[in-house]
């Protein structure tokens, strides 16, 4: 099931977070990117932005969150994780579409796209789910990210209504 997280979620995400990210990402990554990151994943860091300009959906399976995703606005990806166990069975396809509709309902005609900014050894994933190089990438504390797009599409919102 995918709903929008609640603020008692928060620990519950960051665990998440933390977990996914230690035994997929962190040992690529520079001291210095790992340090940031992990600040920005922290419990107190996600609910602060609980609420502000951020959107965030969780996904459950026997109570249990297995996946997040966190849109800042309009349209911008901040982190999209499953578990690793969880991994193949169309959580994240669900989570983006969930976002994407929530794109598409408050667009007010503007350009309808999901953006996002991930880190090389991720841009496969992201090219997988339907995402596009923009040919942008950026440098943070020693780390690449390429800047991707996935154009959004009218007709999902009214097929998933």
């Amino acid at each position: 099931m995918i709903r929008l997280m609640r603020v008692q979620d928060t620990e519950a995400v960051s665990g998440l977070l933390e977990r996914s990210f230690r035994t997929s990402l962190a040992s690529s990554w520079p001291v210095a990117a790992v340090r940031e990151f992990e600040r920005y994943i922290d419990a107190r860091s996600v609910k602060r932005r609980f609420g502000s300009h951020h959107h965030h959906w969780v996904a459950e399976s026997g109570h249990q969150i297995v996946g997040v995703l966190e849109l800042r606005h309009p349209a911008q990806i901040t982190l999209f994780f499953v578990e690793q166990a969880c991994r193949g069975r169309r959580i994240g396809t669900r989570l983006l579409d969930t976002a994407e509709r929530s794109v598409l309902s408050s667009s007010n005609g503007q350009r309808k796209v999901l953006r996002v900014h991930a880190c090389l050894p991720v841009v496969s994933v992201y090219e997988h789910l339907g995402f596009r190089p923009t040919g942008q990438q950026k440098d943070r504390n020693g780390l690449v990210f390429a800047t991707l797009e996935r154009s959004l599409d009218d007709s999902r919102l009214t097929s998933a209504s």
